[in-house]
């Protein structure tokens, strides 16, 4: 055997690596910036896997592209609104926005508090939305469910009581493939009896 011989097998580990490295597709992430609601969203993601062919574990490296922008966006407009008051009319649209239809982007409508918030009720207003469009496959939703469970887990995301309330309230419209890891991610609160109906 030759010892200067490289094995062409790959470990575990450097598959895994490879798979870690690879870009995320940036006219997927790019179309985050047009959808007005997180429905129209779910819809591209469909078309993107069912219509378009695309693989759906890209998914892992292309959503946290996503939420990378819109908290980049989100950076850039608090920046631009620090010395000037944000007007509002009679509906509550935003007067003079900084970019247009501001006030009616999932990325821009509601900027939240903090980054934690912004990363956590986009990520399961998305999965509501990817969830009630059936023909999103269920690999998405755990993609994403799976990102914000690592988050929390190691404390780069603080999940606070209102947002385990919202996760509350969202339970119903979450694909039932995904309901377990859901509750066991966010910490939610909900008797045996639940999970009992729903197997049945």
């Amino acid at each position: 055997m030759n010892p200067f011989h490289k094995s062409k097998s790959k470990t575990d580990a450097e598959t895994q690596e490879e798979e870690d490295s690879q870009e995320p597709n940036l006219k997927f992430v790019l179309a985050f910036d047009t959808f007005s609601s997180f429905i129209r969203a779910a819809s591209f993601i469909e078309d993107w896997i069912r219509t378009k062919k695309n693989n759906p574990t890209d998914f892992a490296n292309d959503f946290p592209a996503v939420l990378n922008r819109g908290i980049l966006i989100r950076k850039i407009l608090l920046h631009m609104r620090k010395d000037i008051p944000i007007q509002k009319d009679q509906n509550g649209a935003i007067l003079n926005p900084e970019v247009r239809q501001v006030h009616q982007l999932i990325f821009t409508k509601e900027l939240f508090t903090s980054e934690d918030d912004f990363t956590f009720y986009f990520t399961i207003n998305l999965l509501e939305a990817c969830s009630v469009r059936y023909n999103v496959p269920v690999m998405v939703i755990r993609i994403a469910l799976n990102h914000l469970g690592f988050m929390i887990q190691d404390g780069t995301l603080i999940i606070k009581p209102e947002h385990q309330k919202y996760a509350m309230d969202k339970l119903g419209s979450i694909r039932s493939e995904v309901i377990h890891d859901y509750v066991k991610h966010l910490k939610l609160q909900v008797s045996s009896d639940y999970f009992f109906d729903l197997t049945r």
